[in-house]
């Protein structure tokens, strides 16, 4: 799958939902971009406190108040509004300006987030979801101790004591710095996993359906790779309706990979 915020001092760590499982080892040309939330998730205390973990039962899943479709068609709605909505147009003038330019770098990606945030996620996502890149874990999983599993990124989740939930994106630095793959590589991970931590906020547990892609996922998802579409002048620029990277589509040509000189991605 293909899936960020930045994560700030008020917020106690939070814990990977579960590791990935043997269906997500390495495939030829594919990656995981996330791990499939599990139904556990991490009730974290205090800032540094271990998280607990609770077994929700079927009741739990349904206490936000919204459905998956509902979530998605407020997606719809916000972004069919988007010219009627001065932040949102800068968010898509500043958006398109960002896939376009000739260097995007690191710093880059979070833009990335809060424009889409704006245009596409209500600007749910800036209050409740944080964004790190990680050099060598992703959740639990030291990625150097398993070097044929490619995991691109996750979302993790956290109970608040009200029963809403806040969610981390966690990006793989490694992975995604490869100079064989170019931006698209990046920009779909983040997104991807935007879309998840969105549908968290949204729908608690009950976003965990179908391995996390849902009939609401997969609308927003093709909302978005719509738009993107538009912006990379053909079909099929994100993949975002894909649940797993196929890295042979995210091949760099032309030099336009990630250039450790510049670090950024031409």
């Amino acid at each position: 799958m293909l899936l960020p915020c930045r994560r700030t001092a008020s917020i106690p760590p939070l814990q990977a939902l579960e590791p990935p499982t043997a269906s997500k080892r390495r495939t030829s040309g594919h990656a995981c971009c996330e791990k499939t939330p599990s139904d556990r998730i991490g009730c974290c205390g205090n800032a540094g406190q271990t998280a607990t973990f609770i077994r929700p039962d079927d009741t739990f899943l349904q206490t936000l108040g919204l459905t998956d479709n509902e979530a998605a068609e407020r997606v719809i709605r916000h972004f069919i509004n988007r010219h009627n909505d001065p932040r949102q147009t800068d968010a898509e003038k500043h958006l398109k300006r960002l896939v376009c330019s000739p260097l995007l770098r690191k710093d880059d990606v979070r833009k990335v987030l809060r424009c889409a945030d704006d245009l596409f996620f209500e600007g749910l996502l800036r209050l409740n979801v944080t964004f790190v890149w990680s050099e060598r874990f992703i959740g639990e999983v030291d990625l150097r101790a398993v070097p044929d599993l490619d995991i691109i990124g996750t979302t993790q989740i956290r109970q608040e004591k009200d029963r809403t939930f806040r969610a981390r994106i966690v990006l793989s630095s490694s992975m995604l710095q490869n100079p064989a793959y170019d931006r698209r590589l990046v920009l779909s991970a983040v997104l991807h996993e935007a879309i998840h931590a969105y549908l968290f906020v949204r729908l608690g547990l009950a976003a965990k359906c179908d391995n996390g892609h849902t009939e609401g996922f997969l609308t927003i998802a093709g909302v978005i790779d719509e738009w993107f579409d538009g912006c990379g002048g053909h079909p099929g620029y994100l993949r975002l309706l894909h649940a797993e990277a196929d890295l042979e589509c995210f091949v760099a040509r032309n030099g336009c990979g990630w250039d450790p000189s510049k670090q950024a991605w031409r």
